[in-house]
């Protein structure tokens, strides 16, 4: 369970904003480690690398896609650093849309809501999938195959611990505008708690 700093007095700049592992939680790689050792993973928006390093400690080869060029210095030395990892400087919305993704025995990504079904569209069927849930309370309860009817998803969720407080720049999630009702009772005590549990599932459809 993620331990979410509460902003109610006033803190110091470097207490606004989210601390690392500032994408997705770094025991991610260990959570799935017995899903990936020996096989091929592919992170696709893999931001600075935080988890690549993780993934290639017990993957046979890791891909990690990322458009964003601030983070291409930070990517450059985690391959220098990794002998299997491959990063692939593409923009997730556009380049992956019109290039297939590297083969992959799993992909993992935590992008936003919206790039899910791209996502999942790029993924041939028989495939393991692991959705991190965006904006960590987003989704609690609610599975891959709710989110995207036309996909059929064998599932179990798995949960992770991080030790790190951290909060989201511009405020507490219990803060944020949300649309739609499934996240608005949802983020009502998002200030106090959030629990992040991942979605794995076995992807059976798709195109």
């Amino acid at each position: 369970m993620y331990k979410i700093i509460e902003k109610r007095e006033k803190k110091k700049k470097e207490e606004r904003e989210m601390k690392r592992p500032w994408r997705s939680p770094i025991e991610i790689p260990e959570v799935l480690r017995e899903h990936i050792e020996g096989k091929i993973v592919c992170e696709i928006g893999c931001a600075e690398g935080d988890l690549l390093p993780g993934f290639a400690g017990y993957a046979k080869k890791v891909y990690g896609i990322e458009g964003k060029r601030q983070c291409w210095p930070a990517l450059k030395v985690v391959e220098e650093e990794n002998e299997n990892v491959e990063v692939l400087y593409r923009n997730i919305s556009h380049d992956v849309a019109e290039n297939d993704l590297p083969e992959a025995d799993l992909y993992y990504f935590w992008i936003n809501p919206s790039a899910d079904e791209l996502m999942l569209n790029k993924i041939n069927k028989g495939k393991v999938v692991v959705r991190s849930h965006w904006d960590s309370t987003a989704y609690v309860g609610f599975s891959l195959d709710e989110l995207f009817s036309k996909y059929d998803e064998e599932k179990e969720y798995l949960t992770f611990v991080s030790e790190e407080p951290f909060v989201f720049q511009g405020g507490p999630l219990g803060f944020r505008k949300v649309q739609g009702d499934r996240r608005k009772r949802i983020y009502e005590n998002a200030g106090m708690k959030a629990e992040d549990p991942i979605t794995l599932g076995i992807l059976n459809k798709g195109k």
